[in-house]
């Protein structure tokens, strides 16, 4: 496809191997990586958006499939800046989309861009018209048996502040922390931390009740997560 072989050719002119190696150590040597440093990338981007524009409705979904099953992690980067832009100008649902990312070629550095920047701005937009779809695909998400999308229903509305939907948030901790396989998992445990951590900048009282209530199951991590801005006013 011309779109992603365009792009292809772009960032190959500028890897660097021994970065590649390095950040592929960083992280743990689960994928390759051209080495290309992100401010770079995002420059290279800006450049190859003025000559070949963002996809179309008709080949978006293809463009970023085919980006994230090439071989260097820096390529589904890059399908994810252009899901992010795609999605400010077509308010559409591509949710079963960001549902394939999330489960392929998986962990934090994807997923935790997917879930507020994309997956929490699309249920912005379509929780508008339809009420029950948040519900209904982080209800499935919460119970799958994905790591990745339970981590998804309980990060997705970082960035919702006033407009949070509480009762989610606290029945997806809950799920997940109740869980006798998933609850005692590092990226489990850190995302209910960082959950509350950020609704705390919305609303401490909340975080401060909900950690006492909930004191003797929740995980040390996650507490110290939660409280982590919160622990002067929390110990006085």
């Amino acid at each position: 496809m011309e779109y992603t072989e365009n792009l292809k050719k772009l960032l190959e002119k500028v890897q660097d191997v021994h970065y590649a190696k390095a950040i592929s150590q960083y992280m743990r040597n689960k994928f390759d990586f051209l080495g290309i440093k992100a401010p770079e990338r995002k420059e290279l981007l800006k450049i190859f958006f003025k000559e070949n524009g963002l996809p179309t409705k008709e080949n978006f979904e293809e463009i970023i499939k085919k980006l994230w099953e090439m071989p260097q992690r820096e390529y589904q980067y890059c399908a994810l800046e252009i899901f992010a832009l795609f999605i400010k100008k077509n308010e559409n649902n591509y949710l079963d989309l960001a549902e394939y990312l999330i489960t392929q070629h998986s962990w934090w550095d994807t997923v935790d861009i997917l879930a507020p920047n994309i997956v929490g701005k699309m249920f912005l937009y379509l929780g508008k018209t339809d009420e029950k779809i948040v519900e209904n695909y982080t209800n499935k998400w919460a119970n799958s048996n994905n790591i990745w999308l339970k981590r998804t229903s309980i990060i997705f509305q970082l960035t919702y502040k006033k407009n949070t939907n509480v009762e989610l948030l606290e029945k997806y901790i809950l799920l997940n922390q109740q869980d006798k396989v998933f609850s005692k998992e590092f990226f489990i445990q850190k995302a209910i931390g960082w959950a509350l951590r950020q609704y705390a900048r919305t609303d401490k009282e909340f975080v401060k009740d909900f950690v006492e209530k909930h004191h003797e199951t929740l995980s040390n991590l996650s507490k110290r997560e939660a409280l982590k801005h919160l622990l002067k006013d929390y110990f006085e």
